[in-house]
């Protein structure tokens, strides 16, 4: 019990244990009582105390009789993924996508609903009515969720109470406060190409460093390091959606020239190929519309440009997510690999070019993850193990 003890002038040694029990119960999928005591070096009474008071309130469940080594079989104890609900929302400027998961990350319920952003009182109303039947279509209880994540286009600070730089979103009038009040559960916002990121790192563990291009109708970016997401100083690394493309070129959102957001945002696609939605311009794409191809091959073409150079910074994967990721087939992942390694010295593996699983739903989802791995640290500092189960 050394290491625990190191710990009581913050934590009881009654927490310590009950932490202890859940994160064994957590990590191994299962355990029974005896294994619990062999595991922790806990006696069986203290043991058994912990199983019956985190029963009580359905955080551990009964499962399955083990085999038998003589005597009555002892059962799988387990952790209740129902017990709690991590929910996300991203909030976008046209849409709002919501989505929830089990205490395993796994997913549990998605819905999107299309909203158009604006600061005033009927737009809060409408979203908590989106929200409301979201929980309802689901046979989500309120008692049940964990304090939500809320992604949103813009940079948010630290603490995720408020915008701190976000001109696609109304400026900076969003905050934490106000989504509180409208949906009656405490907020915390990120920025969705962050909890994109996370959603997208958890989908694929296999992914230690590299750089995430989510291609949605605003272009974003995202960059980990060790399987996380990181922010850097001030908060703006991975911010692709600003990588200058050509100093010279279109005016942006961000009041610079020739960003990444003006070649490369999903919208800006849609409007030079005259096309209402993704489905029309690649059913057209697919079936061999010549204008639509050049479109798309410019597009991938500036792609590469941009990922050759961060991969000469960062010598890692290139992870595609968002808004057209769905629609992207091997194909075009050859032709985009050629075209970066066509002025690569150091060359881009295929099994490097990884297509994400979230779409444009990866906001949300990551949002969801974020609320339960906050929760798992806090409640029982378990550092959860994404794609593990």
């Amino acid at each position: 019990m050394d290491a625990p003890l190191k710990g009581l002038n913050k934590l009881s040694l009654k927490e310590v244990n009950r932490r202890q029990v859940v994160s064994a119960l957590y990590h191994s999928g299962g355990m029974s009582k005896q294994q619990l005591v062999n595991e922790l070096q806990l006696s069986l009474s203290t043991v058994d105390q912990y199983i019956r008071t985190l029963s009580a309130v359905g955080l551990v469940q009964s499962g399955n009789c083990l085999a038998s080594t003589g005597g009555r079989p002892p059962r799988l104890l387990t952790v209740n993924p129902d017990y709690k609900k991590a929910v996300g929302i991203a909030v976008l400027n046209h849409v709002v996508h919501f989505a929830a998961c089990d205490l395993f990350g796994r997913e549990r319920a998605q819905q999107s609903c299309n909203l158009d952003y604006r600061h005033d009182k009927s737009y809060f109303t409408a979203l908590s009515q989106a929200f409301e039947s979201f929980l309802q279509a689901n046979s989500l209880k309120r008692e049940d969720l964990l304090s939500p994540y809320v992604a949103v286009q813009g940079l948010t600070d630290r603490e995720g109470t408020s915008i701190v730089f976000g001109p696609l979103f109304d400026g900076v009038k969003l905050d934490a406060a106000t989504l509180s009040l409208s949906l009656g559960l405490k907020i915390t916002l990120c920025h969705d190409s962050y909890a994109a990121c996370v959603y997208e790192l958890w989908q694929h563990p296999e992914l230690k460093q590299g750089v995430m291009f989510m291609l949605n109708r605003n272009f974003g970016g995202a960059l980990f390091i060790n399987g996380e997401v990181v922010t850097g100083l001030g908060g703006t690394a991975g911010t692709l959606e600003h990588y200058c493309v050509n100093p010279h070129g279109k005016l942006c959102y961000c009041g610079s020239r020739g960003c990444l957001e003006t070649y490369c945002a999903a919208d800006v696609l849609l409007t030079q190929s005259g096309c209402a939605d993704r489905q029309e311009f690649f059913i057209k794409l697919r079936g061999g519309d010549s204008r639509l191809i050049e479109l798309w091959q410019e597009y991938l073409q500036v792609l590469a440009q941009v990922a050759r150079n961060v991969l000469c910074i960062t010598d890692g994967s290139l992870l595609l997510s968002g808004y057209l990721s769905p629609y992207i087939n091997e194909d075009d992942k050859g032709t985009l690999l050629r075209l970066i390694n066509q002025n690569l010295p150091f060359k881009l593996t295929a099994e490097r070019l990884v297509t994400g699983r979230g779409g444009d739903t990866a906001p949300a989802l990551g949002a969801a993850q974020c609320a339960l791995e906050r929760y798992l640290n806090q409640e029982f500092s378990i550092r959860q193990v994404r794609g593990q189960f």
